[in-house]
Formats: C-alpha cells, structure tokens, sequence
C-alpha cells in the first residue's frame, strides 16, 4: 500500500514536471497558447450577462418556482416600480392634488414611462336611464368640487392604499430599451431619475420605494460596486505582498496572474452562456484567496533558498497541485447544491483554483526561462524577516491544551448537530436591514401586516370559490384576501343582476381585472404575515386542506420557502462532499510518506468543524453564504498541511517552522482581501467575510499549533 501510494504520488510528479519541462521547452508556442486564450477571453467577457431578477437567484427545477413562472405568463405579470407617499396623518385632498400633479409632470417630462397606475385611475360603476358607465372615483383632484370621501370604499382600492388613508401608492412601468443590455431589457436610469424626482418634487413626504424594477436597479447597482472593489483588492494585494518581500515586479507579476486567471474564468462563463449575479460576483475575492498562498509558498522558498524562479516552482510543483486541487474540491463540492447559481459559482471557482495553479507554475516559469532577466524581478533581498519573530511568537501548546483544543470542534458538533437550523431565504434578505428595499418592506408589513402574497388559483368561475376564500379569511397567518368578485362587491350591490354581469366582463378586460382572471382561471390573492420558513410550510399544509382540490397555490413565498430547504441541503451535502473527497487526498500524501495520518486529517478538518458547529449552535441563518464559507474553508485547510508534509516529510516539526513563515503570510493577506467584502454593497458578502475571517483564524491554529501540538505528542509516545 505505501508503495503503491509512492509510486502513484512519483507519478503525477513526474507527469507535472514533464508539463512544465514541454511549455519551458517551447516558450513561443506556449505563450501563444495563453495569449490566444486571454484574447478569447476578453472577446467573451465582455459579453458576459448580468443577472438581476429574482427568477434568476431560485432554482429552475422547483416545482413551485415552475408554477410561478407559468402564473406570472397567464396573467401577464409586468414589472413595475412602487412608490408608496405617505404622511404621519390622513392625506388631504391638497395632498392628492400635489400627488396627482406630481404623477401629470413625470408622464410628461420623463420619456422612458410607458404607464402609471394610482388612485387617480379607480373608476366605480354606474347605472342609470339604460347607461353604463364608469366615472373615476377621483377624476381631478386640485378641483374644488373633489372629494376623497368614496376612495376608502373604491374597488381595488387595495392596490394603491394599505387602507389606512395616510398613503397612496403609485405603481410604474417603463418602455423597454430599443437596444438591450447585459442585463436585460430596461434602462435603469429612467427608474432612478423618477425615484430622484419624486425625493426632489415631493419632500415632504415620507416616501418608501420598491417593486421588481427598483429591486433590479439596486441588483444591478450592487454588481456594478463589486468591480471596484475587485480593483480596491487587486490594489490591497499587491501592497500586502509588496509589504512582505519588498518586490515591486514580483508583486505586479502577482496581480497580473490573477487578472489573468479572473478574465479566463469571466470568457468562460460568457462561452457558456453563464450570467454574473450577487454571489458570481464574488469569484474574483475567491480567485484572489486560491491563488495567494502558491505564490507566497514560492517566493518564500526563493527568498529561503537562494534559488530561481523556475527550481522553486518544480520543488513545489507537487504540493502546489495538490493544494489547488483540494482548494478546487471544496469549491466543486458546491456542485451538489439543487440550486443551478451555486453551482455555476463552485464550478468556476473550481476552474480557477486549478487556472491559478498553472499560471503560477507553468505560465510564469515559462516566461522567466524566455527572458532570463525576468528572474532578477524575484530579488527578495530586501524582504522582511519574519523567520525570527515567527519562531519567538510560536510555542508548541502543552499537552493537555491540545487533547482539549482538538476534540472541541467535534465535541461542540454533536450539540450542534441536535438543534434546529435557522432556514429562511428572502430576496431581501440580500441588503441590509435599513436599505430603502426593506424600508419598502418593513413599511407594508407594519400597515398591512403583509410581508408577502400567495395566488390562489380556482377553475373560472367555481362555485365554492368564496366559501374557500372565507377559510383561509380566518387563518392566523392571513391578513387579508382579494378576489375579484371581493374588488367588485360593494360598488355593483345596488346593480341589477344582468348589469352586474356586464361590469364583471368589463372589469376583467382592465389591467387590473386581468390580474384577476383570465380565459380559464379566476385568481384570488392572500397576503400573509411572514416569509419565516417554518410559518410558510405549515401555512401551505394547511392551505391544501382549505383548497380540498379546487384551488392552487402559487407564490414567490413559496418559491423561497423551497430555495431555504435546498440551502440546507447544499450546506450538509457540500460539506460532507468536501471532506469525504479532500481527506483521501490528504490520507494518500501520507500513505506515500509514512506521515502521521490521524494528526494530518484532524489538523485539517479541525477549523471547518468549529466553524460549522459554530453556525449552528449560534442559530445562523443557514443561506448560500454559509455553504460556500464552509466549502473554501475545507478546500484550504488541507493546503498548509500539504506543504508541510511534502516539503520535509522526515522532519515534520522542522518542516512546520520553516513553512510556517509562509502559512501565516498567505492567512495574513488571504484575511485583509477577505475584509474588502465588509465593503459590499450587499449583505450576503459581509456575512461570507465575516465567517470565512473566523474560518482563516482557526485554520492558522489547526493547520500549524494543533497539527504542531499532535505531532508532539506523537514523539513522545515515541520516546515512552
């Protein structure tokens, strides 16, 4: 078995050399190669879509995302912006007058509006000598003959008003782009000139924004930020290696691999029709992460051994490939998620953990073996000695310390284990608590006690519709019901029953009514109180029982009740992937080197179980963020311990002092690139900062005191 590990650890070895030897060997050929593919890649990157809607983020194979995807086709669902003026007391009829000639000014003054609906376009039915028709509730507002006094009991008044008289929501759509964008159809600079311009016009109202087009403006606005911070990074990194080793070119060499690697793997995703969203947008940090510690684990070796560029990168040519490969596995690992943008993300990241791989030992030696002078940009003899302090700051820990240490994680995991996940997803959830989007929410749930809506979908015309309706009225979660027949009810009572008939025709044939119904469905709408996870499960189970067959329910708050259960899924199952595929890894280096394999695994392992275990027993949210955290965590964790082994496999203590300098460099940088996320627009990279910056912490003290601690104990048994 150790032979044959041996053999099969000498093998790849010999198979890497070889690859490094054949591009070295005809540098012309090889370069050509990089620059055709960089090319390519910029050709396609800069083709690359944009994701931002909702539909984009949840996954296509849900079925409840499948009907809501059908529903929003059969009743024409169109996106729109919501603006919700209000004031502390009831809105005067002046106050809808300023709103109504506010609403007559951008009509004609903003060119990208395609439709405003408000108050202002509620009409009610009336009969009389043998005519129909329908005069607005409110036609002119600024007139001295107006009144509000009917709009409380105006059909659809729902629509425009939480029923409490101190607001009145106008809701906006815009023309799509004769020329598309990256990112879709819509120009989202007409949305933010009307949301300036309602701010500007109208400020002495508290004014609360949203809809699906300003949720995708402020998508798309935080996607946009991502790029300068993926500069401010480049710029944090070359300065933190500069800070280290002294070397302004070698620190530029180090940029440019990783621009390079960051515009292969963007081409790819435009190659393969793969689109950037909130968390695609974080690969650049990730690629930025993978590909720090081969290159400080190769420039510390220069600086240590007086030798070349290319003799560093055969030496470590191995154990650089094994530590990109687990780095890839912990990514990759993300693959078994139900959800097809964690997967993308994993897969790409996976791709560029390997991309930097090569670029690292195969691209750079190759160029530092054309022009030998290109060796003098790796002159670390101003480099600053780290090797003292680093050998006066570590102490070995005592026994007992250790024994305590390692078993913690695991220990802390079996409590963790018992207690119930925190699951919920919500779109919001993705911007901080005080951002104008969850201001938008939190307004409407504190006057309607609403945080979302569910369809109820009815054959047309059923006659057990209202008596359904009436049960889920009374349920607990609901805090009200709409149906067409409830718009309708009060304005057409005092209607004959033929002419009653008629409105309903012609209402179905309005905007609104076609919300409502189509040719061969009626749908009624139930706001609920929560997108809590558990509250929306029990909800729908009891929801089946009201239907009893006739009725269908489709929502986007199921839709995310159905992501978060997912999430929780790709937590365990990632997690669980990584450390069955990284420590075979790990064992096989050990095997072929007669290396302590229980020190080496738990060493490796041991930041990811106290990370995890944390999350759990600290009831954080289990989200796509704490998947991918937990899944780079295991792809890097194994690294350090790689080289350690690898580079002294018979003096592992000695190996751990000498290779440590570079572990705590790579940990040193890796942490302040991970803080630019604190930086980010949206939430969800300020969480993935926050744990990945603990998740680095402890691996420092796994992969070198703990793993340190073990093998200490070892030769002492050794020596008893």
């Amino acid at each position: 078995m150790v032979r044959f590990a041996g053999a099969l650890l000498k093998l790849l070895q010999s198979a890497l050399l070889r690859l490094i030897a054949l591009c070295i060997g005809s540098p012309r050929t090889a370069l050509a190669v990089l620059v055709f593919v960089v090319g390519i890649s910029l050709f396609y990157g800069q083709q690359v879509r944009i994701a931002i809607r909702t539909e984009d983020f949840n996954d296509p194979s849900l079925q409840s995302y499948q009907k809501m995807n059908d529903l929003k086709k059969r009743f024409r669902f169109e996106d729109r912006l919501t603006l919700i003026f209000s004031k502390p007391g009831e809105l005067s009829l002046d106050d809808y007058c300023r709103i109504q000639t506010w609403i007559e000014n951008i009509r004609n003054t903003v060119p990208g509006i395609a439709e405003v609906s408000s108050v202002f376009d509620l009409r009610i039915p009336r009969y009389a000598d043998g005519r129909l028709h329908y005069p607005r509730v409110l036609e002119d507002a600024c007139s001295p003959a107006a009144s509000i006094s009917g709009l409380k009991d105006a059909p659809a008044i729902e629509q425009f008003s939480s029923g409490s008289g101190r607001d009145s929501w106008v809701h906006i759509r815009i023309h799509e782009s004769e020329k598309p964008f990256r990112h879709g159809v819509y120009d989202y600079q007409v949305v933010e000139e009307i949301v300036a311009r309602a701010k500007q016009d109208l400020p002495d109202y508290e004014l609360h924004v949203g809809g699906t087009l300003y949720f995708q403006a402020k998508v798309l606005e935080g996607i946009r930020w991502s790029g300068y911070l993926n500069i401010l990074a480049g710029l944090l990194l070359f300065g933190g290696f500069y800070f280290f080793y002294r070397s302004l070119r070698a620190s530029m060499v180090l940029l440019g691999a990783l621009l390079v690697a960051h515009w292969i793997v963007k081409g790819g995703m435009a190659w393969a029709g793969h689109a950037i969203d909130p968390l695609s947008s974080c690969i650049f940090m990730m690629l930025t992460v993978a590909i720090i510690e081969d290159y400080i684990f190769v420039c510390h070796l220069i600086r240590v051994q007086r030798v070349s560029y290319v003799e560093a990168a055969r030496t470590l040519a191995l154990p650089s490939f094994l530590t990109s490969l687990t780095t890839a596995i912990g990514f990759a690992a993300l693959a078994l998620s139900p959800h097809q943008n964690v997967v993308r993300f994993g897969l790409w990241a996976a791709c560029g953990a390997m991309l930097e791989w090569a670029l690292v030992f195969i691209a750079v030696p190759t160029i530092a073996s054309w022009h030998p002078r290109f060796e003098h940009w790796f002159d670390f003899s101003r480099a600053r000695n780290d090797r003292l302090n680093f050998q006066a700051t570590f102490n070995r820990p005592r026994r007992v310390l250790v024994v305590l240490l390692t078993v913690l994680p695991f220990v802390l995991a079996i409590f963790a284990f018992q207690k119930e996940p925190n699951l919920g997803f919500s779109p919001f959830q993705m911007f901080e608590s005080d951002h104008e989007l969850n201001q938008f929410r939190d307004y409407v749930l504190r006057e309607k006690k609403s945080e979302g809506e569910v369809s109820l979908l009815f054959p047309l015309g059923h006659p057990e519709t209202e008596t359904i309706l009436s049960q889920f009225e009374k349920d607990p979660f609901v805090s009200g019901v709409s149906s067409r027949d409830r718009v309708l009810r009060g304005s057409i009572a005092q209607l004959p029953e033929d002419i009653r008939g008629l409105v309903r025709e012609d209402f179905k044939r309005t905007p609104l009514g076609k919300l409502y119904s189509n040719d061969r469905q009626d749908r009624a709408i139930v706001w609920v109180r929560s997108y809590d996870t558990t509250q929306i499960e029990a909800f729908e189970k009891r929801a089946i029982g009201y239907c009893r067959g006739v009725c269908d329910l489709v929502s986007e708050v199921i839709v995310s009740k159905d992501y978060a259960q997912g999430l929780l899924r790709t937590l365990y199952d990632s997690f669980s992937a990584s450390l069955l595929l990284v420590s075979p890894v790990l064992i096989w280096v050990c095997i072929a080197l007669r290396a302590p394999i229980l020190a080496s695994v738990i060493s490796s392992g041991w930041s990811a179980f106290f990370l995890l275990s944390l999350v759990l027993l600290m009831s954080l949210r289990i989200d796509v963020v704490t998947s991918v955290a937990l899944s780079v965590l295991i792809g890097i964790t194994g690294d350090n311990i790689i080289q350690f082994l690898l580079f002294k496999p018979d003096r592992l203590s000695e190996s751990v002092q000498d290779h440590g300098i570079a572990a705590f460099q790579s940990v040193s940088l890796m942490t302040v690139i991970t803080s630019v996320l604190f930086l980010s627009y949206f939430r969800s990279p300020k969480v993935l900062a926050a744990l990945l910056i603990v998740g680095l912490l402890l691996m420092i003290i796994g992969d070198v005191w703990i793993f340190s601690g073990l093998l200490d104990l070892k030769s002492r048994k050794k020596v008893k």
